[in-house]
């Protein structure tokens, strides 16, 4: 066709006269005209002097030109304005005819914009070639085709194909494109930025070789099934494990889709792949968070009934020890039980501490001065081969904690610590004070943004393996040897720290040492509740005699309520061994009856269990403020005062004894709330 093209307009030219002048013309070969009038692509013919001197109608169409203005135009720029493919304006000179007429060189598909009258633009694809007498150039032709709509449905597929690049470069996710029949495979940069890949391949082949090995097999199978299958729309998802850049495997889920010809080939595989390993991570955190919580539970009503038992045991041993002669061959008997029962009394409070329900008494906490405090008690329990440095920032702002509790917290995790280091070494124990900009994310949860002071316990050990440390603040989990460790240490600093709205972060690696970092809170504006003091067995006696006399004189009665039998009569029995009249119920209903016959101004002190059946603590307490307001109240309970409060029975608890008590630890209770009472009348 070009060929024949070119041997018409050539025949054209030579039976048409150069110049400006129409009538001049000779008449043209009709059969050479009739073919270029016909044809589809404009034709336009310039003489060496750049003065277009034939066209046809096609042309004029393209450049919306009438015969009287393309006549004479210089390169057909006359009132137009012309642009290259990338918007540019095009000088004269690098017009495609007027080049090849200036040159001789032929122009391929040169893509040239066209300005019309309406505003709009035309897009023309020239091709151009020289006319020639011998060796002299004596014009050029140029054939145009209108591209304006193929170069409109371009530009919506470029402006489409950018959209979707840039939405998915920024979803963190893959998005893939496999060519089934080419088997070419694009992926975005998802592929690069989030999973570190580089120089991916672009074929399936290498997608595979990255897919964990133990997953191979049910990616496979998942990806054939939906090939199987001939349904256009049909989806699948399959999660597994996908290396990236690094080396390192992370869950992934896919989502795809196969795409078919109308007879249900498959012609093409897309989807996305999002990594879901964060995703993983906090649901592993929430079960395990859950699982804790229950655990806690549990641990938290053992630890309650187990207050009510010891409080039996140790009130009625400290009664016994009063009757029994220091000369008495069967007292260092009952010495062993009480301190039996001060030893499950501080088991019962490792599983509060756990269960975030033990009994804290807050104050502004120097952390300096605690490590300073137990440094001579550190090493001593340290053996020869295991040093302890301290790098003790010298301005860590004050802490609101239980200055009792973090000393706890300091001797568990370095005594952990001495564990870990079977062939010796170095702890080193520091504090700093921590800003945090952003929320500190870690495996057992996230520190919030603010304020703190860490606490570090460093070791140089054999570090923790991955399967054990997602147990381990486990209670009751310990690696050690059978009779080596209770598995509660790690579990009651954790329980510690956390009710003392703190938060542990573990940094290990295997072989090279664990570091232990605690983060609290630095202290503001807080009201310290009073510590109470306890008092010496030692004392007893004379403080007895000492309530005894003052409580005769005033006839001072107390009520105790609780439905624990044996609480209640131990409790019941020491009172009067302290001097005081007592009376005593097991539900609150029974107290106020008791409370009615009593005579009216009498100083009698309600003390009652919290938690009990059919009225609670609370309800008995409040009954009794509205039918005899002169009758001081007291409080005992096995809970803390926040495990108290998440019952909503905190308002009559801030005179509160708590469970399991010593018999002079009731006396100076009681003594006090008399004392206190009467102060305040």
């Amino acid at each position: 066709m070009a060929f024949s093209l070119a041997r018409a307009l050539e025949r054209v030219r030579h039976r048409l006269p150069f110049g400006p002048s129409a009538a001049a013309r000779r008449p043209a070969d009709s059969r050479y005209r009739s073919i270029v009038e016909t044809m589809s692509e404009g034709v336009v013919m310039q003489d060496a002097t750049g003065r277009i001197q034939a066209w046809n109608d096609r042309a004029l169409e393209m450049m919306a030109m009438t015969s009287a203005q393309m006549n004479g135009a210089e390169a057909a720029t006359r009132n137009r304005v012309l642009y290259h493919a990338d918007g540019s304006v095009m000088a004269p000179a690098d017009i495609p005819i007027a080049r090849t007429a200036r040159t001789g060189e032929p122009c391929r598909d040169v893509v040239v914009g066209v300005s019309i009258p309406d505003g709009d633009t035309v897009w023309i694809c020239v091709n151009t070639r020289a006319l020639r007498e011998g060796d002299r150039i004596t014009g050029a032709v140029a054939t145009m085709s209108d591209i304006t709509e193929r170069r409109r449905v371009e530009e919506a597929r470029r402006v489409s194909e950018e959209r979707f690049r840039a939405v998915s470069d920024v979803v963190g996710s893959v998005i893939f494109d496999h060519d089934l029949v080419t088997d070419t495979l694009y992926r975005s940069d998802a592929l690069r930025s989030v999973f570190l890949w580089e120089d991916a391949q672009p074929t399936r082949a290498w997608w595979n070789e990255r897919v964990h090995p133990d997953d191979a097999e049910h990616v496979s199978a998942v990806f054939d099934a939906a090939m199987r299958d001939p349904s256009a729309s049909q989806l699948w998802t399959a999660e597994y494990r996908f290396r990236r850049g690094d080396g390192l495997y992370v869950t992934v889920s896919e989502r795809g889709a196969i795409l078919r010809a109308p007879d249900g080939a498959a012609l093409r595989c897309i989807g996305t792949m999002i990594d879901v390993s964060a995703r993983e991570e906090l649901s592993a955190q929430l079960r395990q968070a859950q699982k804790m919580e229950a655990v806690g539970q549990l641990a938290g009503g053992i630890a309650h009934d187990f207050n009510n038992l010891l409080t039996a045991i140790s009130c009625n041993v400290e009664l016994l020890l009063d009757e029994i002669p220091v000369t008495d061959a069967h007292r260092d008997d009952v010495v062993q039980i009480r301190e039996a029962a001060a030893r499950a009394a501080a088991l019962t409070r490792q599983l509060l501490a756990f269960s975030r329900r033990q009994v804290l008494q807050p104050t502004s906490l120097d952390l300096n001065a605690t490590v300073g405090n137990m440094d001579r008690l550190l090493r001593r329990v340290l053996s020869a081969d295991v040093q302890l440095h301290t790098a003790l920032h010298a301005a860590v702002p004050p802490v609101y904690a239980d200055a009792g509790q973090m000393e706890q917290v300091l001797m568990n995790l370095v005594l952990n610590a001495r564990d870990a280091m079977h062939a010796g070494g170095t702890i080193l124990v520091g504090t700093a004070p921590l800003q945090l900009d952003a929320p500190l994310a870690h495996r057992f949860g996230v520190v919030p943004a603010g304020e703190y002071v860490a606490l570090s316990v460093k070791d140089a050990g054999s570090g923790i393996h991955s399967d054990v440390l997602g147990r381990l603040f486990e209670p009751f989990f310990t690696t050690k040897a059978h009779g080596k460790g209770t598995g509660l240490g790690l579990a009651t600093v954790h329980g510690i720290v956390a009710q003392s709205s703190g938060h542990i972060v573990v940094d290990t690696t295997v072989g090279k040492g664990t570091t232990f970092t605690v983060y609290l809170p630095v202290a503001r504006s807080r009201t310290t509740p009073p510590a109470s003091v306890p008092v010496a067995p030692a004392l007893v006696p004379a403080l007895v005699s000492a309530v005894r006399e003052s409580a005769t004189s005033s006839s001072r009665t107390v009520l105790v309520v609780d439905d624990e039998p044996a609480v209640r009569d131990v409790t019941m029995r020491a009172i009067v061994r302290a001097g005081y009249r007592v009376i005593g119920a097991s539900r609150g209903a029974d107290a106020l009856t008791l409370l009615a016959r009593e005579p009216e101004r009498m100083p009698i002190l309600l003390l009652t269990d919290i938690m009990m059946p059919e009225m609670n603590g609370h309800e008995l307490a409040t009954a009794v403020e509205q039918r005899y307001p002169y009758v001081h109240i007291a409080c005992m309970s096995g809970f803390s005062s926040e495990e108290i409060a998440r019952h909503g029975l905190a308002a009559h608890a801030r005179r509160l004894l708590h469970k399991p008590f010593t018999l002079p630890d009731l006396v100076a209770f009681i003594d006090d709330a008399f004392s206190t009472s009467a102060a305040a009348a």
